[in-house]
């Protein structure tokens, strides 16, 4: 068994404007940008709560969709005055763009366009940011994860390459990240 993992990351970059949020058709589905008191009251035993709190302390901006005092759908993304994602390769940390990362949805939600409305409200607030001017924002996936595949091309992003991801875990330290990304490489066939 390798130590070292290797993850290729197809990259997405986004070449659209501000979008209409569309999808939102559960009355009684809410979202808000997260901040301290909204993870706490929604991650309170979740094991997620300590990273969601650490990406706020790093000014990540997130977006929390939820029914009641239940989470239902999160997303992520980082400015070009923050770092990059936790995942990416130390090497594209100077990267100046927005990047969407961590989303996910849970299992009896899926499916309802909740994943894309979230992307969707992150990438007007880059636009609101930045005063509608253009907006470089990237996204990443795994090649197995089909259905943000095809909500990323829904949406209007463009195959951008792939991030050869190395990774391995010190014993009692973080995960260690490299590689490197070669933007002409394409995308698999679904």
């Amino acid at each position: 068994m390798s130590i070292i993992k290797k993850v290729p990351e197809l990259t997405y970059k986004y070449v659209g404007d501000s979008i209409t949020v569309n999808g939102l058709t559960h009355i009684d589905i809410q979202y808000q940008f997260a901040n301290y008191d909204l993870i706490n009251k929604l991650f309170k035993k979740d094991p997620k709560k300590a990273t969601f709190l650490k990406f706020l302390d790093k000014r990540y901006i997130g977006v929390i969709l939820f029914k009641d005092d239940k989470w239902i759908t999160h997303s992520w993304m980082t400015t070009p005055n923050t770092s990059l994602p936790p995942h990416l390769p130390f090497t594209l940390k100077k990267l100046q763009s927005y990047w969407l990362f961590y989303s996910h949805t849970i299992n009896e939600y899926r499916g309802n366009g909740l994943y894309k409305v979230s992307l969707q409200i992150l990438i007007n607030k880059a636009y609101e940011i930045e005063g509608n001017r253009t907006v470089i924002i990237f996204a990443d996936t795994e090649a197995n994860n089909i259905g943000p595949r095809h909500t990323l091309l829904s949406l209007g992003f463009k195959p951008c390459g792939v991030i050869d991801r190395y990774y391995f875990n010190l014993p009692k330290m973080r995960k260690v990240n490299w590689g490197t990304w070669n933007k002409n490489t394409f995308h698999p066939d679904f």
